[in-house]
């Protein structure tokens, strides 16, 4: 037993959502059930997307891959103001902004470390040697660990930078993440960023570096009968390697998702 839970009520089915471009998931439940990916519009206005349900064509394999980052300064969060599609979800207390470019889906619930997660959302689905892949994906929950009394933002951020590594990318190289320090609401935060590397047999298919950059935040909420819940925002994503179209993500694209959350 892990210890770790979210704050939802009994565990749901897991749904694991298309991943990044260097490894191919393997299936630690009976059935894996692929995100599912929205056709949406892109007009000038963000889109606000609400994680209730979804109409969605899913893609044909399921599929996982890689990430690394550099030292980026402390900041404070503040409301989103570029154009994208806004996901809120409530299981997690954050508000946060996609490019319109993501497909969002609301069915695709991963369970990780014992927490399902949920406003999921995912960019640059290809197929490549038979195998269907995704450039990035982001998703968020609360987790709670009544174990462990002590526990911080920093302290989970780090737990679930190697969980989801685990998970999603078996086999792949990853380095101890770098902590950043900031506030979310008047809230103690953290930002841990993993650098994830891989040698895959394919390099034109597969990428070879990408990141698992997750924002962590101490709700400060616990009560005689709730521990602590710790708010997390997931974004892992390819930064180099694979084909040139879809392109790999950018480490300021990945940073402007986490930067951009708030809760709620």
């Amino acid at each position: 037993m892990t210890g770790w839970q979210d704050n939802s009520g009994p565990p749901r089915a897991s749904r694991l959502p298309m991943v990044l471009s260097s490894v191919v998931i393997v299936a630690v439940v009976v059935t894996v059930v692929v995100l599912a990916l929205v056709n949406r519009s892109s007009g000038d206005e963000p889109d606000d997307v609400a994680v209730v349900s979804t109409t969605a064509a899913r893609p044909s394999t399921p599929t996982s891959r890689p990430p690394t980052t550099t030292s980026r300064p402390t900041r404070t969060s503040t409301t989103p103001s570029a154009p994208g599609r806004v996901i809120n979800n409530p299981d997690a207390h954050l508000t946060y902004r996609v490019p319109t470019n993501w497909q969002v889906d609301a069915t695709a619930k991963p369970t990780v470390a014992g927490v399902d997660f949920s406003g999921t959302a995912a960019y640059g689905s290809y197929s490549c040697g038979g195998t269907g892949y995704s450039r990035a994906f982001a998703t968020s929950a609360t987790a709670q660990n009544p174990s462990d009394k002590d526990i911080t933002a920093e302290k989970t951020a780090k737990t679930f930078t190697a969980a989801f590594s685990r998970v999603y990318f078996p086999g792949a190289t990853v380095a101890e993440p770098d902590i950043r320090q900031l506030e979310v609401g008047g809230k103690k935060a953290v930002v841990a960023t993993a650098v994830v590397t891989a040698k895959p047999a394919d390099p034109t298919c597969a990428s070879t570096r990408g990141e698992v950059a997750i924002l962590a935040i101490d709700l400060d909420n616990a009560t005689a009968d709730r521990p602590r819940g710790i708010a997390l925002l997931v974004v892992a994503a390819d930064l180099a390697g694979g084909p040139q179209t879809p392109a790999p993500m950018t480490e300021a694209a990945v940073d402007a998702i986490l930067s951009g959350a708030t809760l709620r």
